[in-house]
């Protein structure tokens, strides 16, 4: 029932908008955001993002003129320092020279980490999205000089995506992470095997982390998971970017999942919505468009004349429960039928 009773949460936070809340009338014929992105154009992440804020301003009554810029950090990174710099100092340079800005949105760690400080000293107010560590941890966030910066979290539902894959395959006992060793693959990895490793949440959900696997080439990927899946019930895949062939050149998510797919047959969980697209079985997952979502409506609240500081720092509080239906075939696994109602089905 308490199972139920939270599938039910997160599936009703998915439905509201903020249209429910009561909004001022806008005392401007538009407003000009800007949003520094930390993947690829052309990354799901990114675009979701785009599309959660565009679809929330639309429905408000605001206009709103979003101007994004693509900061792909761990790219510049790899690309040397001088490409870094040059990149960041772009980035400043195009906040700076903005006319008539309203407000700044940062997503991502990546991003966050290399671009807040440097425009903590800014009037506008700044809005962050995305960021994976707690507030405790996060050394510019403990920094910062001024209150006009508010944000979300983004923090998964382990405990909830355990139950689902409990109920799946109520016989899953050993459970492994692997992942990259992007910054993201760090936090996120850290999270979860600190929750999992406390004795209450085995004795609540059956289920004991085996072992932490955050490999950066794909080579090494193929050699863990022939050794992973004769030592575990199920695998965490938590993000599956950053991993590089052998001329340093970032794998397709989908060439991962495809060799997953021929290559073991235990149930994998995945962490967002790309997961479930690329042949995992299932997730509960934060998307860039629920993020985008919510990011929006902390900015429509400060349009309606909250502060920053009043609006302060959020968890994510949209999730999706994603199956992959074709998956569930291929292992042979029944899908309870009190998931039916909750579950976004993918089949590929």
């Amino acid at each position: 029932m308490k199972f139920l009773i939270l599938l039910i949460f997160l599936t009703f936070n998915q439905s509201v908008s903020y249209s429910d809340t009561k909004m001022a009338t806008s005392k401007k014929n538009y407003y000009n955001i800007i949003v520094v992105h930390s993947y690829p154009e052309s990354s799901p992440w990114t675009k979701g993002i785009t599309l959660g804020l565009t679809n929330t301003f639309s429905y408000s009554g605001y206009k709103v003129k979003i101007k994004n810029i693509i900061f792909y950090a761990e790219g510049l990174k790899r690309s040397g320092k001088d490409s870094l710099i040059r990149e960041t100092n772009h980035v400043i340079d195009e906040i700076s020279n903005s006319k008539d800005l309203d407000a700044i949105v940062v997503s991502d760690d990546e991003a966050a980490d290399i671009i807040i400080p440097r425009i903590d000293s800014t009037k506008y107010p700044i809005f962050f999205t995305g960021i994976n560590r707690d507030k405790s941890s996060i050394k510019w966030l403990q920094n910062i000089t001024r209150k006009n910066i508010c944000g979300v979290f983004e923090h998964y539902p382990i405990e909830s995506a355990l139950q689902i894959l409990k109920k799946m395959k109520p016989n899953v006992v050993h459970m492994s992470i692997l992942s990259s060793q992007s910054p993201s693959s760090l936090i996120t990895s850290d999270q979860i095997s600190k929750e999992m490793k406390n004795p209450e949440f085995e004795k609540k959900t059956g289920i004991k982390l085996g072992s932490i696997n955050l490999l950066r080439k794909f080579s090494e990927w193929k050699r863990m998971v022939i050794e992973l899946k004769n030592q575990n019930d199920a695998l965490w895949i938590l993000v599956p970017y950053e991993v590089l062939d052998e001329n340093n050149q970032e794998v397709n998510p989908s060439i991962i999942g495809k060799y997953m797919r021929d290559n073991i047959t235990v149930p994998t969980m995945g962490i967002i919505s790309i997961h479930t697209r690329i042949g995992f079985l299932a997730a509960v997952s934060v998307g860039g468009e629920s993020l985008g979502k919510q990011t929006g409506e902390q900015i429509l609240r400060y349009f309606s004349g909250e502060t920053p500081e009043e609006i302060g720092y959020e968890r994510v509080k949209y999730h999706t429960l994603e199956i992959n239906s074709s998956e569930a075939k291929r292992l042979n696994l029944s899908i309870p039928n009190d998931l039916m109602g909750f579950a976004s089905f993918i089949k590929d």
